[in-house]
Formats: C-alpha cells, sequence, structure tokens
C-alpha cells in the first residue's frame, strides 16, 4: 500500500469517526428519542402540547393589555420532595440579567419564553403564603401545580381554572384567568 493510499485510507477513517461521533447523538436526541429523561438538558421537551396553546394565547392577550401585574406563580413544594421549591423567585428582578433564575425559573420553563414576547409582568409567592391572601389584590392569570388547585380555587373567584399537562413527566399545572379580563375569546373556544 502506497503512502498516499493509506494517507487517504486514515483520513476517511478520521472522517467517518468524527461525523459518526456528532451524527449518532445528534439524531437520537432530535428524532429517535427527544424526549427521554436522559435528553433533559436539551429544552425541547419542556414545549407544552398542543391543547396548552389556546390557554397560552389567551395569557399573551390578556398579559399586552394589562397594567401591573400580569402573571402570578404560586410558589410551592414538590409534595413528593418538600425540599424542592418550585415556581418561586425570592428576586424576578434578577431573572433580567443572565443567568435567568436559578433552579426555581427552570421549574417555569417553557412558560417564561411566552410570557417575555408580551412583555408581561411577572411575580411569584412564596411557598409559605396563605392563599387567602390572593384574595385582595391577585392578578388576572395564576398560575400552580395542579396539587395547589384545591386551596387556590376558593380564593379566586370570578377566575376560569384551565388545567393542562406540563413538561413530559406527569407535570401537572392549573392556569387561574380572571374572568372580567379582555381575552383572545377564539383561544379560549
Amino acid at each position: 500500500m502506497s503512502g498516499n493510499s493509506l494517507d487517504s485510507s486514515l483520513t476517511v477513517l478520521l472522517v467517518l469517526v468524527v461525523v459518526g461521533g456528532i451524527a449518532v447523538p445528534a439524531v437520537d436526541v432530535a428524532y429517535l428519542n427527544s424526549s427521554s429523561e436522559t435528553n433533559k438538558e436539551v429544552l425541547q421537551w419542556a414545549q407544552p402540547s398542543n391543547e396548552m396553546k389556546p390557554t397560552l394565547q389567551n395569557m399573551m392577550v390578556i398579559s399586552a393589555a394589562h397594567d401591573g401585574t400580569d402573571v402570578l406563580f404560586y410558589g410551592t413544594r414538590n409534595p413528593t420532595n418538600e425540599d424542592e421549591v418550585l415556581f418561586y423567585v425570592s428576586n424576578e428582578s434578577s431573572l433580567r440579567q443572565p443567568p435567568p433564575g436559578g433552579p426555581n425559573w427552570h421549574s417555569r420553563l417553557p412558560l417564561p419564553w411566552y410570557l417575555e414576547r408580551v412583555n408581561a409582568t411577572v411575580m411569584s409567592t412564596s411557598p409559605e403564603m396563605n392563599p387567602t391572601e390572593l384574595r385582595e389584590d391577585a392578578p388576572p392569570i395564576v398560575i400552580a401545580y395542579s396539587w395547589d388547585q384545591e386551596a387556590l380555587a376558593p380564593n379566586l373567584p370570578g377566575y376560569t381554572v384551565y388545567q393542562h399537562d406540563f413538561k413530559l413527566w406527569d407535570e401537572e399545572i392549573v392556569i387561574f384567568i380572571d374572568n372580567t379580563h379582555p381575552a383572545d375569546h377564539e383561544a379560549r373556544e
């Protein structure tokens, strides 16, 4: 075998190894197993299901037309792990500086992406907040995990509740929307 043939063979082999090393994981993540728990660092798993899109549209219409706090994330603790705080960010203004908000902000994904598009004003409550405090001054949109729905519903009269699957791993959220605020009525149907 001549030197040129050996060089060419090694070059082809090297290209195949490099391309295969990139292509195989990319195909696995993007096409074959994109929603696997092992691929959770790829944030596409957080996209809302199609059934959530009309509710998101309502939220965006209301947020764009409303002054003041538009959305309240009801901070909570995971019932299966009391150390895990979800939705609560102690300093919402910290989200304006990269990197955004830490792990509690990440529990909100993908919703912040949609709310940011309409420049929604977002707040959150501490997990220790008594839900009766919402009766006084709740914004037009309140987002919570479904396990808090029973405690919140009596304190949000005049709100319609929408329950949705959230992300892919058996999470459910509820979105309370105040019926007195203008919304995209086509999105409600």
